[in-house]
């Protein structure tokens, strides 16, 4: 809000009666309060964010700005707190704000050039990124915005041109490089990327931009030699980029090496600076590649060193194949309500049917949401016959977290002991739906297909995986399986297609998730 008031008192001092006078003056001094109040946030907030208490930034700023909306400054400030907390459709919201008051801000353009490209705005992004240029034509970092636009739009010599633009003004722009061997490579000159990349390391020590670079360029190739020399030279440049640590996991796995990628799997689990993405992704890299037992020293280091959320992810995985006495290793010594759910998990699979509804029962006394205590009594009161209440639990424990497919899984069970196989079907479906590239529903889908007549539909429902995810080997032995059982005529479609995902050596894309269009992403078309 712009204070008018304080002109329309000008006017009032010459013009107005005194009573007059006295409200307008009220009103410019709780004007001016809210300037001040809102300066004071806006100062508060940058102190935080230097101190990198992010959350009291977010409220800090938040704040500021719902008293004075109109300052570019605030909106930018706002900017910078929500790409630290990796909150970046937010970042690209308050930055857009900045824009709406000050349309030549140079930050403020950047950053919705950038992150645009990020999170698929690709309209905000190129139309920022084009201000830029035209603000200075030399911009380095809207250059190479603009050429990655250009390769989005799979216009290769426009990529080029842009790369040959940074490198005319610094033969040694590492982004100029790797855009123009990417431009190369996606327009078909393989040999040429590589010389444009040996080319800018000749000088130089190896970079992480290069060694990612030519980890895709490989990754494409489906060169497991040279693949492995880049993450081997990833190890060293990011040591911390656990990502990277997981990408490679799934690598050795699929090269044979399977002590090595569990080790680098566990390590990440040990890790208190793992995310739960990170560790939801090595969980399913161990599920996917069957680890069935760890080493006691692994397990230890995750024990000792992991955060609570690995510990009782890692818990609930072995006890779910079978090694109880590593799922209860991994949560000894912890309390509170995971921990305590997972127990009760352990419990119903040792058939301790008593203690388990006691735990469960406890946790959902204290919050009716909990998805593990959920999905516990869901399956206690299947395995007491009692079909109705099991259903109870499951509904309302995939409504809470979708993606645990044991509850889908205990839903559709509990309809089908009701008798009510299209409900189960639906429920089947809607798992799936929201739990595309899971193999284990799938597989439980199938089979239940396969029991209740459907061939043709179980065939199609194992083929939508490997839709869904190329890569996954056990999507594609299940597909084989499912042919083979209904004797299809996909039997030879479905092991070639298993022989091409043994090379595939990159994990595959969350469905709905963008296509990476940075200077590092996967080779990925849709």
């Amino acid at each position: 809000m712009i204070c008018y008031t304080v002109y329309l008192c000008r006017y009032l001092v010459r013009h107005a009666s005194l009573i007059m006078l006295s409200i307008v003056l009220v009103m410019v001094t709780a004007c001016t309060s809210s300037e001040v109040e809102a300066s004071k946030l806006a100062a508060q907030a940058q102190s935080y964010l230097e101190q990198k208490r992010i959350a009291e930034a977010r409220i800090a700023i938040k704040q500021a700005v719902s008293k004075e909306d109109d300052v570019p400054e605030y909106h930018i400030l706002q900017g910078r707190i929500e790409y630290a907390a990796d909150a970046n459709e937010s970042a690209f919201s308050a930055y857009s704000e900045a824009l709406a008051f000050d349309t030549t801000n140079q930050e403020a353009l950047q950053a919705v050039s950038q992150i645009g490209l990020q999170i698929g705005r690709w309209r905000e992004s190129l139309d920022a990124t084009d201000k830029l240029l035209v603000l200075n034509p030399n911009q380095e970092n809207a250059l190479l915005v603009r050429g990655l636009h250009a390769l989005i739009k799979r216009d290769f010599d426009d990529a080029d041109a842009y790369a040959n633009k940074l490198l005319a003004a610094d033969a040694e722009n590492e982004g100029g490089a790797v855009l123009k061997a990417r431009a190369s490579f996606l327009a078909g000159k393989l040999d040429e990327s590589i010389q444009i990349l040996d080319k800018q390391a000749a000088s130089r020590p190896n970079t992480t931009a290069i060694a990612l670079t030519r980890l895709e360029i490989y990754r494409e190739l489906r060169n497991a030699v040279q693949i492995e020399k880049q993450f081997i030279d990833l190890r060293k440049l990011q040591p911390d980029d656990l990502s990277i640590r997981v990408d490679e996991a799934n690598f050795r796995y699929k090269t044979g090496k399977k002590n090595e990628a569990t080790g680098i799997l566990a390590a990440i689990l040990a890790n208190k600076k793992a995310s739960i993405e990170t560790i939801a992704s090595s969980i399913d890299l161990w599920r996917e590649y069957s680890v069935s037992r760890l080493n006691r020293d692994l397990a230890s280091k995750i024990i000792q060193s992991g955060k609570s959320q690995a510990r009782i992810a890692a818990s609930r995985y072995f006890a779910d194949s079978g090694d109880r006495a590593t799922a209860v290793r991994m949560i000894d010594g912890m309390s509170g309500p995971e921990a305590d759910a997972e127990r009760a998990n352990i419990a119903l699979l040792n058939g301790n049917k008593a203690l388990a509804h006691s735990l469960s029962k406890s946790i959902l006394a204290l919050d009716d949401t909990h998805c593990a205590a959920l999905g516990t009594q869901a399956q206690f009161w299947l395995k007491t016959g009692k079909a109705n209440a099991a259903l109870r639990f499951a509904q309302r424990a995939v409504s809470e977290c979708p993606g645990n497919v044991n509850s889908w899984e205990h839903a559709a069970m509990a309809y089908s002991k009701l008798g009510k196989p299209v409900n189960a079907r639906r429920v089947y479906r809607q798992g799936l739906d929201a739990n595309k590239q899971n193999e284990p529903l799938t597989r439980k889908y199938a089979e239940w297909l396969l029991a209740n007549g459907k061939r043709r539909e179980a065939v199609a429902t194992a083929k939508r995986l490997t839709q869904s995810a190329p890569s996954l080997n056990s999507g594609w032995r299940l597909y084989t399986e499912i042919c083979t059982k209904t004797r299809s005529d996909c039997v030879t479609q479905a092991n070639r297609g298993l022989a091409d995902s043994k090379t595939r050596y990159g994990i595959d894309l969350l469905p709905g998730e963008l296509a990476p269009n940075g200077l590092f992403g996967r080779f990925v078309t849709r």
